[in-house]
């Protein structure tokens, strides 16, 4: 499953690099298609209702698995600088207020990953250390946009062991390919059988300050 957080949608003009690639032999670079993008997603211009949406707890065939809940949430904002654009985007996504402490993307066994709005993420004290996994995107000159993504793919056996990939791009079809690749890379190199399960990707777009997408997969939060 994909959910896509993109208030104002880039344009398909301009679109460079693998994008072009992909149009030329789109059999060399398989681009994962989306299974429907969800409504009411959080945007540049303001928040809009979203409810928690399940996306994966299980590997295929296997039963639901029981221990650390990872949430995926995404946000975009615009600032001054590309700092203060950051900041409302980790606002967005509902982690603005934590100390953001990057993890290498391996899904221990037990896990559940969700889909969530920002307001549905990790709550804990100001300053709280959030032990994470996440992307983010710039666009500076006015008309640029950025897109970032976090991936994931699950044992197939149903342990809930599984691994994240993070990107930014910017168009969302090169931002996918790199998810694939990464997701196909990384999986093919280990001895369990991993499946794709989902995907949460992110667009801003400048209009006259700077602007940034982040998705961001929380862990869990610890105090000082």
């Amino acid at each position: 499953m994909t959910s896509v957080s993109d208030g104002t949608r880039p344009k398909a003009a301009g679109e460079h690099g693998i994008a072009s690639l992909l149009r030329a032999n789109p059999s060399a670079y398989p681009v994962p298609q989306p299974h429907g993008t969800a409504a009411g997603i959080p945007s540049i211009g303001g928040q809009t209702e979203r409810p928690p949406l399940p996306t994966t707890g299980r590997g295929r065939g296997g039963k639901p698995t029981g221990g650390l809940t990872i949430r995926v949430s995404a946000g975009a904002g615009t600032g001054h600088t590309p700092l203060s654009a950051f900041d409302a985007a980790l606002r967005d996504a509902g982690v603005a207020d934590f100390n953001l402490v990057r993890l290498s993307s391996i899904i221990p066994p037990g896990s559940t990953v969700i889909d969530v709005h920002g307001r549905h993420q990790l709550t804990g004290g100001h300053g709280d250390l959030l032990y994470c996994v996440y992307a983010a995107a710039y666009a500076y000159a006015p008309g640029e946009s950025a897109w970032a993504g976090v991936g994931w793919s699950l044992d197939r056996s149903g342990t809930g062991a599984g691994l994240f990939v993070e990107h930014d791009a910017a168009t969302r079809s090169d931002l996918e390919w790199a998810l694939a690749a990464s997701l196909d890379d990384l999986s093919t190199r280990r001895d369990r059988a991993y499946a794709p399960a989902g995907s949460v990707l992110a667009a801003a777009t400048c209009t006259t300050t700077p602007a940034c997408a982040v998705v961001i997969a929380s862990y869990r939060r610890e105090g000082w």
